[in-house]
Order: C-alpha cells, then structure tokens, then sequence
C-alpha cells in the first residue's frame, strides 16, 4: 500500500488576519507602555481587544479577570459608565450613567456634584425638563455655595425655582431682579418692606448709601429712613430733595442741616490735619535725603553695625569650625542652622514691620514718599463731595463756612501742587537693612543697583471742589 503523505490544512484569510493582528499587537506592546495601550483598548470598550492586550503582557489575570468579568455582567450603559469613570473620563461616565436607566438618577445627580459636572449634566438633560431644572438647581446651589449669588439667581429662574432665585439675588445685593420676582410673584407687603430693610443695612455696611435710600423709598415705604440713609452718605441734593417729596420737611431741621454741619466740621478737620502732615513729611523727606547723600559722599555702603567690626574673624573662625564638622557634630551644627534659619526669618518679619511702620532709617524716605503719595490720591478722590457740601452750605446760607473749606481745600491743593516735583520727581534709592547689609557684605556682592527708570509723579486731579463765586 503505498505511502501517502498528509497535507496540514490551508488557514483561512480570518485566520491569516488574526494571525497578523497578533503580531502587530506584539508588537505595538513592545513599544508601548502596555498599561496605556490595556486603559485605550478598555475605553474603546471592546472585551476581546482588551483580554488580547492583557494575555499579552506581563500583567497578572488575577489584576484584570475579576474586574473584567464584573464588568461584562453589567447593562450595556451602566458598563460603560463603570469604565469611563474607572478610566477618569467622567463627562462620558455621566452621559452613559444618564442613559442607564430612572434606578440610577440619584446616583447621577450624585455624581454631577462629586465631579464637578454641572455645564455637562444640564447639556446631557436637555432634553428632558423636569431633569434640567434638576441640574440647573444643583449647579445654582453650587454656585451659592461659592457666593456666586447673581449668577446662581439667574440659573433658579432657569430652573423655575422662582424663591430661591429670589434670595440669591437679596443675597447678591442684586435689589431690582430681587424686588422684580417678588413683585411678579405677589410676596406680601410686610415680607418685601423686611427685605427691603435687609439689604438696606448690608448696603450701608458696604458704603453704597444710594443704593440702600432707594430700597427704602421704593420697597420699604420708608422715606424717613431713607433721608437718614442720604446724609450718611452725604448725599445732601438727595435727602433735601426726598424730605420735600415726601412731606417730611421737618427732616431739613432735625436731620439734614445737623449732618451738613458736621460733615463740614469733619472735612475741614481732615483738610487741615492733611496740609499739616503733607508739610511735616515734606520737610522730613528733605532732612532724610540729605542725610543719605552724605552717607553716600562719605563712602557709607549701608547702616552703621558695630557688630560687623570682626567680620573677617567670624568668616575665618566659620571655615575651620566647618572643616570640623563630622558624624554627630554634623547634626548639632544642622539644629544650629535651622535656630539660625528661624532667628533670621523672626528678625526679617520685624523688619518689615518696622518698614511698613517707618520706624526704619534704612527705609524712612520710601515710607515718607508712600504717605505723601497716599495724601495726593485722597485729594483726588475726595474733590467731588468738596464740591457738594460747599453747595449744600451755600444752599442753608452758611457763606462763610463754605468760603473757608473751599479756601482750605484750596490750600492743600496747591501745597501738593508745589511739592510734586520735589517729592515725587526723585526716585526713592534703594536701602538695606543691617541683615541684608551683613549678608550682602559677607558674600563680597556689589551694592544694591538704584531703580529702573523709577520715577513716578501722581497726577493732580482736574475735576473741580469749588463754586466760581467763593473764588
């Protein structure tokens, strides 16, 4: 019988194809970084892709088979959201989480809040409403929680939380949409009169008296209030004006004039106390500048320090003690260190007290120029309410008082206008402390350089704090 020989089989193009697949797959994870290339096969959320990945690494299906296997006995839309979320991918884990059906809602709102995905989870419940406000009145309760209350009120009226929204904005200090919703709304009178008299002290308390007047005029039906509230902020046009309109015209004795007059007596305290230590501290600035040119003159690199006498000693005396320093001694002279690190902060942040104070000589002529500074800038600021004060006081027939804050403002103002160049058109040159001098010294460094171009000169204000009939 003769021999016949047994041909094997011809593989099919399928297994041709995997065959190839194989090898490429061997081969991409030779050059990959295997756990990337295991986490990409998972998020394509594809199980043979992902078993391949992991037989073919050094993985242990100890790690992967029992997750792997939890995860295929899982609904198709609660499986890819166990994967997005376990692969970070949290906007996709939401959207899957969202589709996985109504026993997962609470988890989903849950994990908006966890995650942060407030812009997301209103996006992905477009189109289902009740669920919308849901995510809308999550992100506006975040957004509250960040004091963020205008904002937040916007997203309660989205959201049909009409209430909430309501004091978000009362919060906010937002008084019209506030009143607006109460008003469209129809919250009772005594309720929207107690709201009104709310934010109308937390606007005094922020300075934005105007603000706080109007509240009480028109929701707390409190014009005898809001007048107080005007001269606080020494509106006097405006409380003159609504003590009339509103028939309270004895409010101009009790209230208005008082606080006229005691708004003048406080300026003019503050205009004079001003031109004075303008003056001083113009005449300070001159001894301290002269007094730091001689010490430049004379060669003077820094603050006089009779304890840097022996500084070559203690630099000499430092090196060989270092040279010494093994084993244990190493450890001492480390807690030395860290005494000496502490010290040397503890001493720092009393120096800058001192700076900030101007109790330093090193820094005096920058802390007098500071303060001048500060006095041209309130000059500034303060030439509009000059201004209507001295009209209120013409207005009461009080000529003479107003004649004498024009005057003295006056004054000031062309005492600041003199002193600019002088003051101002010198840059301040750096200084050292007696620590930054001593360091600087020891490590043989130059003196500090003097400012880049730094000279800066405040501009006077244009704007007007007189009448052309006092002048």
């Amino acid at each position: 019988m003769a021999h016949q020989t047994q041909k094997s089989p011809k593989k099919t193009a399928a297994e041709h194809g995997a065959e190839a697949a194989e090898s490429a797959l061997k081969y991409v994870i030779f050059l990959a970084d295997v756990d990337k290339l295991y986490d990409f096969a998972l998020g394509m959320y594809d199980f043979s892709l992902v078993l391949m990945v992991a037989q073919h690494s050094q993985k242990d299906p100890r790690e992967y088979l029992p997750f792997l296997s939890s995860l295929q006995k899982l609904e198709k839309h609660y499986q890819r959201f166990r994967i997005d979320d376990h692969l970070g991918r949290h906007e996709k884990a939401l959207g899957h989480l969202s589709l996985a059906g109504e026993q997962y809602y609470r988890d989903c709102m849950a994990y908006v809040k966890t995650h942060f995905l407030y812009k997301a989870a209103v996006r992905i419940f477009e189109g289902d409403e009740s669920k919308r406000r849901d995510a809308l009145t999550l992100y506006a309760d975040y957004l509250v929680e960040r004091s963020e209350f205008e904002n937040a009120g916007l997203l309660y009226l989205m959201a049909s939380a009409r209430s909430s929204a309501m004091d978000a904005y009362r919060k906010g200090g937002v008084w019209r949409q506030a009143f607006a919703i109460a008003a469209e709304d129809g919250v009772a009178a005594d309720i929207v009169a107690e709201m009104a008299e709310e934010m109308a002290e937390e606007f005094a308390e922020a300075r934005l008296f105007a603000d706080a007047a109007r509240v009480l005029i028109d929701y707390g039906k409190n014009p005898v209030a809001a007048v107080k509230m005007f001269v606080r902020g020494s509106l006097w046009a405006d409380a003159t004006r609504v003590a009339h309109m509103s028939g309270h015209s004895d409010l101009l004795e009790s209230t208005v004039k008082p606080g006229i007059m005691d708004g003048s007596t406080q300026l003019m305290d503050d205009v004079r106390e001003m031109t004075a230590t303008f003056d001083k501290q113009r005449a300070r600035l001159r001894e301290v500048r002269i007094r730091n040119a001689k010490k430049a003159a004379d060669g003077d690199g820094g603050p006089i320090d009779d304890t840097l006498d022996n500084i070559d000693m203690f630099s000499d005396t430092s090196s060989m003690a270092t040279t010494r320093i093994t084993g244990a001694s190493s450890s001492q002279a480390s807690r030395t260190t860290n005494r000496t690190s502490r010290t040397s902060s503890k001493i720092r942040r009393k120096a800058e007290r001192k700076r900030a104070a101007g109790k330093d000589p090193a820094f005096e002529e920058e802390f007098l120029v500071n303060n001048m500074r500060k006095i041209v800038t309130k000059s500034n600021d303060f030439r509009g309410d000059v201004q209507c004060l001295i009209r209120a006081l013409l207005a009461n027939s009080q000529v003479e008082r107003a004649r004498a804050l024009q005057q003295a403002v006056g004054a000031l103002v062309a005492q600041i206008r003199d002193g600019l160049q002088e003051v101002f058109g010198t840059p301040v040159m750096p200084q050292e402390t007696r620590e930054e001098f001593r360091k600087r010294t020891l490590e043989g460094l130059p003196p500090p350089a003097p400012p880049a171009g730094a000279v800066d000169i405040p501009v006077l204000s244009t704007t007007p704090w007189g009448v052309p009939m006092l002048d």
